[in-house]
């Protein structure tokens, strides 16, 4: 990778680290919105229905 520094060991974990945060959050954050916009908060059947199934698939 041309013109970028080259990391030791401990920097390359705190990239890692912070990547796996980022990761880790945005999948919270995407979920919680999914949540939010396609699943009822009371749930009357075991399963999903259609609607939560189409809106989920987006």
């Amino acid at each position: 990778m041309a013109g970028l520094p080259a990391l030791n060991d401990e920097q390359m974990k705190l990239v890692q680290d912070l990547e796996i945060e980022m990761l880790s959050d945005m999948y919270t954050r995407m979920t919680n919105s999914c949540h939010t916009k396609c699943i009822p908060t009371k749930y009357k059947d075991a399963e999903i229905g259609k609607g939560e199934a189409v809106c989920i698939d987006r």
